[in-house]
Formats: structure tokens, C-alpha cells, sequence
């Protein structure tokens, strides 16, 4: 249990140094904790806290404020008086030497948020992590474009209701069984499972407990401010073979967002993918990894229709590598993929196939050079509208063939010391330049 009162102070503009008293924040904190119960921890944290503005702030307009105060360390976007509270839970059980393991978190808080607003800002070709796609009429993500993304709040508060909800169960009854010789082994011995599974909602619902305790009628509704659920399920057979195992693997994934003062940049989407994996190496030199996926994704725009998304694919990747020498990695992937948007205003079919062939070098200790190339072919399949492809399909590239390749070279030049270089071209489909981006770094640490 803890109490804490802190008081801010910023400096008077018209004065000169001079302290001018801008709020009071006082802190309740109360902590339970449970250690080692039958292999369980368990902690209980519940915090409170008010900040309170003097009148000389609460008086100032918010259209001053970059006038008046213009240090970020202590600008604010609103000088109204808040509350928060917040509670979390969190858990750990791990039992049988490990054979199961089950952790979790549950969060919640009343406090107040503001809308936000997405901006774009140009930091140069190969610089960004965006590009603007003039024909989508929106920003799509790529990792050489010219824009960088900032989220600002608008300054427009309002109170919600965040809850937050994560846990994570692996039952892997070999790490228990292992040592055990006289029980006699079964095939089924050889199965194992890892669960994963998160939940936020943030709402501006008045039913404050149906949120709280998840209610499904409650969750990514018309209240809703921004919602999350993730479910992974992974199913493994010998999983801990070094010579051949398998994984089937269900993810499922569903977002609304209503936070941004932009409508058009507010949507909803679900995704859901299962796929097989198989890991085989034959000798100690060469190993293998095939797997295969059906995916679905489902996009909805609350006020664009032509951005609705409405995806089908399948997709298989095979992966060879092969190690000639301690030092001296080759390896081999390609995948291919059939994917269909059914949606009536953007009716699209097309395969694309990728091919990406890597070299890496490696110096005991000190360093590595890795050599990559990739080479992607699209195919138009069905394309009645003459539509562009769109950044969800084709992992998104434009109809053509599309190549890329890399230069990462890292080296210890002392026990502290790590260079760093890193050289990308790059020349798309459906552009008329050759994107080249290079950095070098060097960092020292204690």
C-alpha cells in the first residue's frame, strides 16, 4: 500500500526564472501478492490517481498553448482535471516440471482518451515505412516508401472503459514424461499445444461492468472506441524430434476502430488462417520446411466501400537450406499463393509466385554476411474491372515481376562495439524506378 502526491511546476514566459504551479497528482497504489501456492503466483495491483490543475492553467485556452508553453516535457493538450483508475491481475501456474505452464493478464481502467488523428509526414524515398497510393486514394504500408506515420491525439477528450485481457496455456505432457522410464510411451505421448488468446476493448459504453467482464454483446459495438481479439492455436506431433516434426496452427484475428476524427480511416477487419507445417531434416546439413495455408480476410470501410476487402487464398512455401561448411549457409524458398477478392466493386483474381534465394557467411564470434535476392511474378487470373491490385493481396505487389535484393553485413569490432551495414534495392511492378536504400550504424554499449 502507497500513497504519493507530486507537484509540477513549469516555467512563468513572462518571467524570468520563475517557477509558475501548474498541477498536484496524488497516487493511491494497493499491491497483494501470492507466491508459490501449488505452483501458482498470483499479484493484485489497484491504483488511483487524480491530477488537479491550478485555475491559472484551467483559465488558458487551448488555442494559447503552443504560444505559452511549448516545451513538450510539460505541454498538454487539454487542462481539464483527470481521474484514473486502474486495477490488474496477473497469474503464472506451472506444474508436472513444466508439462503445463498457464499465465495471464486481466487489466482494466476508467480514464479519459482523446480522438486521434493519423499524419503522414515525407522523410524521403527509402526513408518511410508508407507510400501513398494514388489510385487506392489511401497510405499503404511498405518498408522502403516515404512516410512515416504519427498518431496525435486531437485534444477532444473523452472517459472510456478499457479492459484488457491476455493469457497463454502449453500443455507438453513429454517435458514430464521424458525422464520416466517405466511408464510405457504412446504415440499420443508426442502431442503438444500452445493456446494463446487477447482481448481489448476500450468503449465509451455507459454499462461499465457488461464491458469489464467481456460481455460479447458489449464488445466492438457501436460504442466502441478500438477492440482487439486474437485467438492462436497451435497443435504440435514431436514436436521436440530434431528430424522431423509437424504443427497445425488456427489464428484468428478481428479489429474494429472507431478512434480517429477521420472517418475514412476507421474500419473493420477479421482475418482467419489455418496451416500445416512440416519440419524435416534428413542428415545434419540439410534441413527442410514445407507448409501449407488457407486464409481468409474481410476488411470493412465505414464510409468507402471501394476499400472493402473480401480475400480468399491459398498458399504453400517450401524452404531448403543447406550448410556445405560451419561457416557457409545456402538456402532456397519459394511460395506460391491463388487469391480471390469476391467483393461486387472490386471483383479480382490472381497467383503470384516468389522465389528468394539466400547466402549467409558467418565468422565465428565476430560477424555475418548475408547475401539475399527475391524475384516475385504476379498474374492477373480474373480482372473484369481493370482494377489495380490492391496492398492485401499479393503480399502487395503490382501485376509484373517485382525484384528485390539485400546487402546485411554485421561485425564486432570489440567486446562493445558492433558495426553495422545494410545495403536494399529494389525495383517493383508498376513503378519506373529503381529504389536503392543503405545505412550504416555503429554502436557501443557498456
Amino acid at each position: 500500500m502507497g500513497l504519493n502526491q507530486r507537484i509540477d511546476y513549469v516555467y512563468q514566459p513572462q518571467e524570468y526564472n520563475k517557477l509558475l504551479k501548474q498541477a498536484i497528482s496524488k497516487t493511491f497504489q494497493l499491491k497483494l501478492n501470492l507466491q508459490k501456492f501449488y505452483a501458482t503466483n498470483f499479484t493484485f495491483t489497484f491504483l488511483h490517481r487524480k491530477k488537479d490543475y491550478t485555475r491559472t492553467f484551467e483559465a488558458i485556452r487551448v488555442d494559447t498553448l503552443k504560444t505559452l508553453y511549448i516545451d513538450p516535457m510539460v505541454q498538454d493538450t487539454s487542462w481539464r482535471d483527470r481521474t484514473t483508475s486502474l486495477a490488474r491481475i496477473t497469474f503464472s501456474h506451472r506444474s508436472f516440471k513444466g508439462a503445463i505452464d498457464w499465465s495471464g493478464q486481466y487489466r482494466l481502467s476508467t480514464e479519459e482518451t482523446a480522438l486521434k488523428e493519423k499524419v503522414y509526414v515525407d522523410v524521403g524515398e527509402g526513408r518511410g515505412n508508407f507510400r501513398y497510393d494514388p489510385f487506392l486514394k489511401e497510405y499503404v504500408p511498405d518498408p522502403l516508401g516515404n512516410y512515416i506515420l504519427y498518431i496525435l491525439p486531437s485534444g477532444k477528450f473523452e472517459p472510456v472503459s478499457n479492459v484488457q485481457l491476455s493469457t497463454r496455456l502449453v500443455l507438453d505432457p513429454y517435458k514430464f514424461l521424458r525422464r520416466r522410464r517405466n511408464l510405457k510411451r504412446r504415440w499420443y505421448h508426442q502431442l503438444s499445444s500452445e493456446s494463446h488468446v487477447r482481448v481489448e476493448e476500450e468503449s465509451r459504453d455507459p454499462n461499465k461492468t457488461a464491458v469489464f467482464l467481456l460481455q460479447p454483446a458489449h464488445l466492438q459495438k457501436r460504442f466502441t472506441v478500438r477492440g482487439l481479439i486474437n485467438i492462436a492455436q497451435d497443435v504440435y506431433f514431436m514436436r521436440h524430434n530434431r528430424h522431423l516434426s509437424f504443427r497445425l496452427r488456427y489464428q484468428f484475428s478481428q479489429n474494429y476502430n472507431n478512434q480517429f476524427l477521420d472517418a475514412n480511416e476507421n474500419d473493420r477487419r477479421r482475418q482467419q488462417e489455418i496451416g500445416l507445417r512440416f519440419n524435416w531434416r534428413p542428415f545434419f546439413k540439410l534441413r527442410s520446411l514445407t507448409e501449407s495455408r488457407l486464409r481468409s480476410y474481410y476488411r470493412r470501410s465505414t464510409t468507402n466501400a471501394f476499400r472493402n476487402r473480401d480475400i480468399l487464398g491459398y498458399y504453400l512455401l517450401e524452404n531448403i537450406a543447406f550448410r556445405p561448411r560451419s561457416r557457409w549457409e545456402i538456402s532456397f524458398s519459394s511460395e506460391g499463393g491463388l487469391e480471390k477478392n469476391t467483393t461486387p466493386i472490386y471483383p479480382l483474381n490472381l497467383w503470384f509466385t516468389t522465389f528468394k534465394p539466400r547466402l549467409i557467411y558467418e565468422l565465428p564470434a565476430r560477424g555475418r554476411v548475408t547475401i539475399e535476392y527475391q524475384l516475385q511474378d504476379v498474374a492477373i487470373i480474373s480482372n473484369p474491372q481493370n482494377l489495380v491490385v490492391p496492398f492485401e493481396m499479393a503480399q502487395g505487389k503490382k501485376q509484373g515481376f517485382s525484384h528485390t535484393w539485400q546487402l546485411r553485413v554485421e561485425y564486432t569490432l570489440a567486446k562493445n562495439v558492433v558495426f553495422t551495414l545494410q545495403y536494399t534495392g529494389r525495383r517493383d511492378a508498376g513503378f519506373q524506378r529503381t529504389i536503392h536504400a543503405g545505412q550504416a550504424q555503429l554502436r557501443a554499449f557498456l
